[in-house]
């Protein structure tokens, strides 16, 4: 998998296509949770694509909030999971974003994979469209 790293204006068409396709699929169908994810934070954001025989399996996206890093979106599409993926695409955006502090809100069934890469616990559990997450933090 090879990772691409671009503004939202320097996406094409059919990557932001494709990368709303990812999120729509997992985050809404898959686990079944009505929210809106169009929710305006994309044209501010770094997107970074996780490409394997031209279709993005991965992604994520961060912008700056109250001075600190703000990491969301971080998806694996279904065909791409269980073999590192989600760790590779995490190194590649902490590696990215670089020593800045990260802010998080991560469902909490994946709190021992996001501590693995430094983040603790600032709050939570709360519900966030139907889903128990955390507030986590790497500093």
């Amino acid at each position: 998998m090879d990772f691409v790293c671009k503004s939202f204006d320097e996406l094409t068409l059919r990557e932001l296509h494709d990368l709303l396709k990812l999120r729509f699929d997992v985050f809404i169908l898959e686990q079944r949770s009505l929210y809106p994810d169009i929710d305006g934070l994309d044209p501010e954001s770094v997107h970074l694509l996780g490409v394997e025989d031209g279709r993005i399996e991965a992604c994520a996206r961060w912008w700056e909030e109250d001075g600190v890093m703000r990491l969301g979106r971080i998806v694996v599409s279904p065909r791409c999971r269980g073999g590192g993926t989600g760790s590779r695409l995490m190194r590649e955006a902490l590696a990215r974003i670089g020593d800045r502090p990260v802010r998080l809100h991560g469902q909490e069934h994946l709190a021992r994979f996001y501590e693995s890469f430094g983040f603790a616990t600032e709050a939570g559990p709360f519900d966030e469209d139907g889903i128990p997450h955390l507030v986590m933090l790497r500093p």
